[in-house]
């Protein structure tokens, strides 16, 4: 008698793409898409443009691990996603006007549709 293992997939639990007009991604597809690219987050009271860019995932991941709290990690999350700052500048901008700063925060830590456009279908080559 063989006996099948928990969880194995019954032919009527295996999900097939009906739809044949979908694309399907190679490893380098699956690659690019998910490469981390520099954005330009707009902040309105700047009237201006900072350059902000995703962490790579072992990064976020390990930054996740480590911190205690979720305000902990989208603190670590923000300062990963200044690319042009300095640990240094960091301290300093960390010390400056609360409310700036916490627009800045703001700004960088919403803009999570800047960075889904940027890894977006247009940005793949087919």
């Amino acid at each position: 008698m063989v006996r099948k293992a928990k969880g194995t997939p019954k032919k009527k639990d295996i999900i097939i793409n009906k739809n044949s007009e979908k694309k399907i991604f190679s490893p380098n597809d699956i690659i690019e898409h998910c490469k981390s690219r520099i954005v330009d987050v707009y902040i309105p009271s700047m009237d201006a443009c900072i350059r902000c860019q995703l962490p790579v995932g072992d990064a976020i991941y390990t930054m996740r691990a480590s911190a205690k709290t979720d305000d902990e990690f989208k603190k670590l999350l923000f300062k990963a996603c200044l690319v042009d700052f300095s640990d240094k500048q960091m301290e300093k901008l960390e010390k400056s006007d609360g409310l700036r700063f916490m627009e800045l925060f703001s700004m960088v830590m919403g803009s999570t549709d800047l960075f889904t456009k940027a890894m977006g279908q247009g940005n793949i080559k087919n």
